[in-house]
């Protein structure tokens, strides 16, 4: 029996990847330890109710059965590029001919004492659904004393974040966010402007912004909090959000697969220069041109990393990965937005609507199940958490005529 081709991952990266190798005519075994795939980027607008699990979520066997795939619900322990196998959690060993992996990173921060235990992660579906539910029953007791929110990480998860506590909860007077960064900016990794447009608009908001400083210990009570002069301080908190990025999955290295950061290593085709036979696309690749994480870029490199394996199967020649460059869209709930295109930012109400149509768009296109399956999936996702509730629809409908929510404000440059 023929070893078969391999995808470790079904996020974006892979479900992209599985999509592009059907069209080649390429069957592969699929591996993930979830059920779902999941839409990442909308997932803070599960803390605010706007959207559900089941608008996020489609289900990752329908999916790649619809493609002729094979689905392998398990987690991958180790990989070896040669004999060519890998290892289950389960102690499985497969053998396989091509290997893709779209695997994503690890949750970091995990070793600080008390996170595994006090804080809600911010990497997945239900964790941030447990966040909304955790609100909402912190908010409807009854009493007078402030609640508090401590959200750690001021990238664009923890802004986010912040973003969706305040769209429902920002008119209740017990309410308060303390929002943490260990760099001097919010958004460090954007332009400068960026920060203090961000500042400016949560100035009059129940919301303290504490940069430079890091979390040594969260506890039930709070979190401990460290400046860079050494100095300590304990804050109080009735929930704490995680969002302290990603790293790689620790077996890349052991397998030699890594750089010395841990990092899948690729060359331009995304191939691994340890083996031809590999290809590496996920967010656990140091993707060439990309400094960030986007949807966009993980979607391109799994059909990158496809079209070379088929060129491989073909005798053809390997193209190399291009980064799309797609510009990023920051939401602070329904209070403002930012298109971020490199060093520039333009900022407005509006483009909050922009990840709103991004999402419908990809969930629609990602969705391979036969049409009586995937456009009623897609039509519930309009009705329920899209179209019918874009910020001020419903609730004051008459806000919809604000001309203030139509202007757009553009900065240009890393401290415009």
């Amino acid at each position: 029996m023929t070893a078969p081709v391999i995808i470790v991952g079904a996020g974006m990266a892979g479900i992209a990847a599985a999509r592009r190798l059907a069209q080649g005519g390429v069957r592969a075994t699929v591996i993930d330890p979830g059920a779902w795939f999941e839409w990442l980027p909308n997932i803070h607008e599960l803390v605010s109710g706007r959207k559900s699990p089941g608008d996020l979520r489609l289900p990752r066997a329908a999916l790649l059965r619809a493609m002729g795939h094979r689905f392998l619900q398990q987690r991958v322990v180790s990989v070896a590029p040669e004999p060519r196998t890998l290892t289950l959690d389960n102690g499985q060993t497969v053998h396989w001919s091509r290997l893709i992996l779209a695997c994503g990173g690890e949750e970091q921060g995990l070793d600080i004492p008390g996170v595994r235990q006090h804080a809600f992660g911010f990497k997945s579906v239900d964790q941030c659904h447990a966040i909304g539910e955790r609100l909402c029953a912190l908010m409807a007791a009854p009493g007078s004393r402030t609640i508090s929110v401590v959200i750690v990480g001021g990238g664009i998860e923890g802004v986010e974040a912040t973003g969706e506590v305040l769209r429902r909860y920002r008119g209740d007077q017990r309410l308060q966010i303390t929002l943490l960064e260990g760099s001097d900016r919010l958004m460090p990794s954007a332009p400068a402007a960026l920060d203090l447009a961000l500042r400016n608009r949560l100035a009059g908001q129940p919301v303290t912004v504490r940069d430079a400083v890091r979390v040594t210990a969260v506890s039930a009570e709070g979190v401990t909090i460290q400046a860079r002069d050494g100095a300590t301080t304990e804050l109080m908190a009735d929930l704490v959000v995680w969002t302290g990025g990603t790293r790689p999955p620790s077996w890349l290295a052991k397998a030699g697969l890594a750089d010395e950061r841990g990092w899948g290593r690729v060359t331009t085709s995304l191939a691994s220069p340890v083996s031809p036979h590999v290809w590496l696309c996920g967010d656990a690749a140091r993707l060439p041109g990309v400094t960030g994480k986007q949807a966009a870029d993980a979607l391109a490199a799994g059909l990158c990393a496809a079209d070379n394996l088929i060129a491989r199967r073909d005798g053809r020649a390997a193209r190399a990965f291009r980064a799309p460059g797609r510009p990023q869209v920051l939401t602070l709930g329904d209070l403002d937005a930012w298109l971020i295109a490199e060093d520039h930012v333009l900022s407005g109400p509006l483009l909050g609507e922009l990840k709103e149509v991004i999402y419908q768009f990809y969930m629609r296109r990602l969705d391979s199940r036969k049409a009586w399956r995937a456009w009623p999936a897609m039509f519930r996702r309009l009705g329920g958490a899209g179209m019918q509730r874009l910020d001020g629809w419903g609730d004051d409908p008459f806000r919809l005529l604000d001309p203030r929510r139509y202007l757009l404000q553009w900065h240009k440059g890393a401290d415009s």
